[in-house]
């Protein structure tokens, strides 16, 4: 028996498909989204129901890290910037913090990104956010 290589065309702006072989169209996968957000690792760190689960507060840093490997977006330096005010109060209370924090100021060192040309007129003026540093 002879296979078909089935060839699949994707509709622009849509999450639909053209399946040749059918000749029908069918919905495309979606990726998985991320759960794991600057908010929610921030609300996470700073809610009191959870500032005794240490281990959940790193894992969820670790996820940030993850998903930001190549940097933080202009439009996310607020967040960054009370996440690292947090991860700082919880490491003057427990020193297992630390590699937490190493890891995102690591993760600061790096170029910062944009998602928009405009970002740099949105978001230049940083001189209060390098004045408090």
């Amino acid at each position: 028996m002879e296979t078909i290589e089935v060839q699949k065309f994707p509709l622009m702006g849509s999450n639909m498909q053209y399946d040749m072989s059918t000749r029908s169209f069918i919905e495309r996968q979606q990726p998985p989204k991320l759960d794991t957000t600057l908010e929610k690792v921030l609300q996470l760190l700073t809610d009191p129901h959870s500032a005794k689960v240490k281990e959940r507060h790193t894992k969820a840093v670790k996820k940030i890290c993850d998903r930001y490997y190549s940097g933080f977006y202009l439009k996310d330096l607020e967040l960054v910037y009370k996440v690292v005010e947090s991860l700082v109060q919880h490491m003057q209370r427990d020193d297992d913090y630390t590699s937490s924090l190493v890891q995102i100021i690591m993760l600061c060192g790096k170029s910062f990104l944009k998602e928009k040309a405009s970002d740099d007129a949105v978001y230049g003026s940083f001189d209060t956010f390098n004045t408090t540093i």
